[in-house]
């Protein structure tokens, strides 16, 4: 929740029902009455800052709403019962200590001081609202995190304040944490507090789920940093100065992560292999002048601007195919021959565009050579326009593996219905080793989280029919021997056909039906009625 804090709708008692009377048994409704006007009565009797407008929703939670009231001070007389405080967009620039020392805001779960001119608070301020679960301070001018931050807080919005460290960060049951556009170093671990270095103490967020870090100043990040956040799925290090990206590796079980728009050239060699749960990666406005290897299976892969210019198919294939998605627009490509391949694949896959949403810029190429193709996107050229004036093959270099040269068959589609898909492949031929017969089909969902569905089927047969699929669903199948130990080859994306389609066939087959009865109906009445005319003459 970034934004302000909703006012509900007032409370409805109960709506008004005829009910027989029974001796002793209007005890409960008279009980109802008396909780429910004391619950208005409390509302009611409270004082709500003149500046600030109070409400009750529903499921009696009190709000109070005192946004864009060019408040400097904290608002006077707020309502204890109050459990949502509403006070961005004013002119606070300073959160004093309370009035008074039985000030105790337990029922307030919620409070939002965005966009404000908050410059500090008094080390006490926070203490009163200790069963705190959201807190919202962003874009205001703070220079550190605030001090004793509630123990319950679970999500804590710092964004767009001048906040240079880690310093101060606590909360156990915290899982959301945004710190995005601030100036915040983390060399050694950003530790910038000497409370803490003279204490020897270090934080753990055994919680922690979200962090974005976008849009600091982040250089060099120590590869232990993120052992302290061990849950960690969603992190965003984009808009800032790192080069190094070895601590990656402590990302066990990170889902999403964004490193875009900073100076990464490259990866450790298998630095990314073990992050076994990375569905989004984003690489784009980078220094990348080659793919990185030994990628795990992506949803999303964003590889758009970097300086991409020549991709090998010994090479690059296996680590482009296998990715849901792959976003190459923005990179300077020499489109020749050589790149006709990644031509094809993107043709292949144009019709992803259907279920994504992403700025065409970057998912459709650009060609920047040659001088004949240049300033030409990828969706107005042909592939046989991607041509060498060389005929000669490139020579491979050392890091180009050698190709298995045993059997290995080639995918196709036979046939596409709405619920199953025919696949096929030319069996072996001659002399082949056993175990090479022995495939495991797989298949899964764009999108589905790289989580596949296999069965084991025999290479001599040829074909297989996978049932059990949805109408209008994009498929990536993959054939493999059981000695492989990936599905980067052989592998083939298809769309099942969608209801409607189905429905227009249907549609089709009934108006033939009705139309071929129609004319035999015609024809017979056409006879009866000649044959009539005939008898009475």
């Amino acid at each position: 929740m970034e934004g302000s804090v909703q006012l509900f709708k007032p409370l409805v008692l109960f709506s008004e029902t005829k009910m027989k009377k029974k001796p002793c048994d209007g005890w409960w409704l008279i009980a109802l009455i008396t909780l429910t006007g004391l619950t208005i009565q409390q509302a009611s009797s409270v004082d709500c800052p003149s500046s600030c407008r109070c409400g009750i929703d529903a499921s009696g939670v009190f709000s109070v709403d005192c946004t864009n009231r060019e408040l400097t001070t904290f608002p006077e007389s707020i309502p204890l019962i109050a459990t949502k405080l509403n006070i961005s967009g004013n002119w606070i620039t300073h959160l004093n200590r309370l009035e008074g020392e039985n000030v105790l805001f337990i029922n307030v779960t919620i409070l939002d001081l965005s966009n404000n001119a908050v410059v500090d608070l008094h080390s006490t301020f926070l203490k009163a609202f200790s069963n705190l679960e959201y807190l919202y301070f962003k874009q205001n001018k703070l220079t550190e995190i605030p001090n004793f931050l509630p123990e319950k807080l679970v999500v804590l919005h710092l964004s767009i304040n001048m906040i240079t460290s880690l310093c101060h960060l606590s909360g156990s049951h915290l899982r959301e944490l945004y710190l995005r556009d601030n100036y915040i170093d983390l060399s050694n671990g950003g530790l910038h507090c000497e409370q803490r270095k003279r204490s020897n103490t270090t934080f753990e967020f055994l919680n922690l789920e979200i962090l974005d870090l976008s849009g600091n100043r982040i250089r060099n990040i120590d590869d232990n940093t993120f052992k302290r956040f061990p849950k960690l799925k969603h992190i965003s290090l984009s808009n800032n100065r790192v080069s190094n990206v070895s601590f990656v590796k402590e990302l066990n079980v990170v889902e999403v992560l964004d490193l875009s728009n900073n100076s990464i050239s490259g990866f450790n060699q298998r630095s990314l292999k073990n992050l076994h749960n990375l569905r989004y990666l984003s690489l784009a406005f980078n220094s990348f002048v080659n793919l990185p290897s030994y990628l795990p299976t992506l949803e999303w892969l964003d590889m758009s601007f970097n300086n991409i210019t020549h991709l090998s198919e010994e090479v690059d294939e296996n680590e482009l195919y296998p990715h849901d998605v792959f976003l190459l627009g923005g990179n300077p490509f020499h489109c020749d021959c050589h790149l006709q391949w990644v031509k094809d694949l993107y043709d292949l896959r144009l019709y992803l565009l259907k279920y994504i949403d992403v700025n065409l810029e970057k998912y459709i190429p650009v060609c920047a050579t040659p001088v004949h193709l240049a300033g030409k996107s990828w969706d107005m050229l042909d592939s046989d326009q991607f041509v060498c004036s060389d005929i000669r093959k490139p020579v491979k270099d050392d890091k180009t593996p050698e190709k298995d040269h045993s059997w290995s068959p080639e995918l196709h589609v036979s046939f596409v219905g709405q619920t199953y898909i025919k696949v096929g492949w030319i069996p072996p031929q001659g002399e082949v080793n056993s175990k090479s017969r022995e495939m495991v089909l797989a298949y899964r969902t764009f999108g589905g989280q790289n989580v596949w569905r296999e069965m084991s089927v025999t290479g001599n047969v040829g074909v297989y029919t996978i049932h059990d699929l949805h109408p209008d669903t994009a498929y990536l199948v993959c054939l493999k021997s059981v000695q492989v130990t990936s599905l980067d080859h052989n592998c083939v994306d298809v769309i099942t056909l969608g209801q409607s389609l189905m429905e227009y066939y249907m549609l089709i087959g009934l108006v033939a039906v009705l139309a071929c009865g129609s004319l035999i109906l015609t024809i017979c009445l056409c006879f009866f009625k000649g044959d009539s005319q005939k008898k009475q003459q």
